[in-house]
């Protein structure tokens, strides 16, 4: 008698985990199709496109990058005694002025400092790009003397002339 309670005990179990997993593949595919309504917005509206996700700001203009950022700054490369080479900000681009940007020429930028691998060429430098009012990192680019390889070549002129053109 108990052995058949048991058999329907796991017969009752497995038919409620079947119907289970079968409900949850129903809603999983079901939430890959449109609905009526998703359709008539698609076809009333020709120019409709599906929403793209924003692109990496690596991915854009240099003349977008800089729009988009409160705070451009070069940092020269120096090697310290242990081996570090140390960020210090050589010069500011561009600052907006309602920007919390604490740092002044001459400061380490801690972030954009490195311990050199021997043998690996950092450059001489990097140009960082900070974006909002509380100045937060986006992105740097490496700088070997006046050209700025991280930006396809660039000299740093003129990228000093399009951060002063956007200011």
């Amino acid at each position: 008698m108990f052995k058949v309670f048991l058999r329907g005990l796991v017969f009752g179990l497995g038919l409620a985990v079947a119907l289970g997993a079968s409900f949850g593949i129903y809603r999983i595919v079901s939430s890959f199709t449109l609905n009526p309504t998703q359709i008539e917005a698609a076809e009333a509206s020709p120019e409709w496109e599906p929403e793209l996700p924003e692109r990496q700001f690596s991915e854009i203009s240099v003349e977008e990058r800089i729009a988009r950022s409160s705070v451009v700054f070069v940092a020269r490369l120096e090697e310290a005694s242990d081996g570090k080479r140390r960020a210090l900000i050589s010069e500011i681009l561009k600052k907006d002025q309602d920007v919390l940007f604490p740092f002044v020429v001459g400061d380490e930028y801690y972030r954009a400092s490195i311990y050199a691998k021997p043998g690996a060429d950092y450059g001489t430098g990097v140009v960082v790009f900070l974006t909002g009012k509380n100045a937060s990192f986006q992105e740097s680019v490496s700088l070997r003397t006046d050209r700025v390889f991280g930006l396809g070549g660039m000299p740093l002129d003129v990228l000093r002339k399009k951060c002063a053109s956007d200011a």
